[in-house]
């Protein structure tokens, strides 16, 4: 009787059996390779990033309705009467614009002065006069009576920015 062969001078399976398993009948495996850990942190930063530069770069303008329709005085100005609230986003020497209730621009004025004022409608207190003086004389078609809106100067969104940006000279 004779001894067999030892295992490690045999194959496991018989050659028939190795070569169908070498042969692939659906093709090429990939593995999709997934996704670098720092690309998955860094695209949520990098567009938060980028929609905070953008709303850096946008200005609003505040948007005034007068309480009591706009009184001419003497000398071209006129006064307009506002909550207090939105009055607050004005100084004296501020450029605004005087607008229709559909935003049609009528003229621009210069901010002469701010008075606060008991509200025409309760007589209690929380509104502000405003006296501007147009930058142009107003012809009768414009007439103060139209005056619907007034707007105020351009601000940016993120007032830190503004501090920032004069620091650097620009």
């Amino acid at each position: 009787m004779t001894r067999p062969d030892a295992l490690h001078n045999r194959p496991f399976f018989r050659p028939e059996a190795e070569a169908h398993r070498r042969h692939r009948h659906l093709g090429e495996v990939d593995l999709a390779r997934p996704m670098s850990v720092r690309l998955a942190f860094l695209l949520p930063i990098l567009a938060s990033l980028l929609l905070l530069a953008m709303a850096a770069g946008i200005t609003l303008r505040t948007r005034m309705v007068p309480v009591v329709t706009p009184e001419r005085l003497e000398g071209g100005a006129i006064r307009l009467v506002v909550a207090q609230a939105r009055g607050a986003s004005l100084s004296r020497g501020d450029a605004v614009e005087l607008q229709t209730g559909s935003g049609r621009r009528i003229a621009a004025a210069t901010v002469i002065g701010l008075a606060p004022v008991p509200c025409p409608a309760t007589g209690k207190s929380g509104c502000t006069a405003v006296l501007a003086r147009p930058d142009a004389t107003l012809d009768g078609s414009q007439t103060m009576e139209a005056v619907a809106v007034l707007r105020g100067r351009p601000a940016r969104y993120f007032r830190f920015f503004d501090g920032f940006m004069s620091s650097r000279g620009e």
